[in-house]
């Protein structure tokens, strides 16, 4: 039988490898199954009542609703995905309200980080469209669409890409369940 400081860590160890699959999925296909959202929801209560230290599950409650509210309007104007206002909202029960500002300020900074590796990977995607339609093959057409990934990566913007947010939030999420593990 498993102590509730053990039955702490299993829970926090799972929200964890959803979180990773949440970034992996995000990363990789630009969406976030909610399933995986669903699962993060459903594991909390269970996190609550296993934990061996107060969780402040109401204040956590409410900084998720203050969160769904700006995620709502965050959506509409097309600043953010549906599945990252999800994940976010997600999150921030684990997180609770002590954890809003560093879950906030993480997920900002490896969003940032985020913003030149979404522009190269959608640059290279385009640059390698390119040399497909041109009939590049080889290692000197390899060369050329990496050099014009890097060269167009000034022009993605104007094709429009994606940043997958989903990959910050989770990382902020673990950051922030890091510290919720007891050995």
């Amino acid at each position: 039988m498993l102590t509730p400081g053990e039955m702490t860590n299993v829970l926090v160890l799972i929200y964890g490898g959803l979180l990773l699959t949440a970034a992996y999925t995000d990363f990789r296909f630009f969406k976030i199954p909610n399933r995986i959202v669903a699962s993060i929801l459903i594991l909390y209560p269970a996190y609550v009542v296993s934990s061996p230290e107060n969780v402040a599950w109401a204040a956590s409650l409410m900084a998720a609703g203050v969160l769904f509210v700006a995620g709502l309007i965050l959506f509409r104007f097309g600043a953010m995905g549906g599945g990252d206002v999800k994940l976010l909202v997600a999150v921030s029960l684990w997180s609770g309200f002590e954890n809003y500002l560093t879950l906030m300020v993480v997920t900002a900074c490896v969003g940032v980080l985020l913003i030149p590796l979404s522009a190269f990977l959608t640059s290279l995607k385009f640059a390698k469209a390119e040399a497909a339609q041109a009939g590049g093959a080889g290692a000197l057409a390899g060369a050329r669409t990496f050099g014009s990934a890097l060269a167009g990566m000034r022009f993605v913007h104007l094709r429009g890409h994606w940043i997958p947010y989903g990959v910050a939030i989770a990382a902020a999420g673990i950051y922030i369940a890091s510290g919720i593990l007891t050995f």
